[in-house]
């Protein structure tokens, strides 16, 4: 969508309706297709612009007006992969994620998914190539 938006000219308005209409941003399965370079520069601006809007939330604190939940089958120390190899970008990038719950590895999600009988959840399969 972002990068759609950027090669039509339309990115601010974009990034605006990504980082600021939604109280909740949720983005499942990080690094299941990784990003290229210019994907993971404007996936890092849209979490900057989310933290930026939640960090002056009137003192209710930073999940409270703009929220993001990210979820990933890859360690922290793995996410660079998913961001075409920017480690810099990526830790920049976490650490403007508001860490308010403990992080849950893998192994935990799968351990928690056995015990309800339940799936872990998997990368889903990559859409079709467009055709033309």
């Amino acid at each position: 969508m972002l990068e759609t938006a950027q090669r039509q000219g339309k990115l601010k308005e974009a990034m605006h309706r990504a980082a600021g209409v939604h109280r909740l941003l949720i983005v499942d399965g990080i690094g299941c297709l990784p990003l290229g370079r210019e994907q993971a520069g404007l996936f890092f601006q849209l979490v900057a612009k989310r933290y930026e809007r939640a960090s002056f939330a009137m003192g209710l604190g930073p999940m409270a007006a703009h929220g993001s939940l990210l979820t990933s089958n890859l360690a922290f120390g793995s996410w660079d992969q998913a961001f075409a190899g920017e480690s810099v970008l990526t830790a920049a990038m976490l650490d403007r994620v508001p860490h308010t719950t403990p992080p849950s590895s893998p192994s935990r999600a799968r351990a928690a998914a056995s015990r309800t009988s339940a799936a872990p959840a998997s990368c889903p399969s990559p859409p079709p190539a467009p055709s033309g």
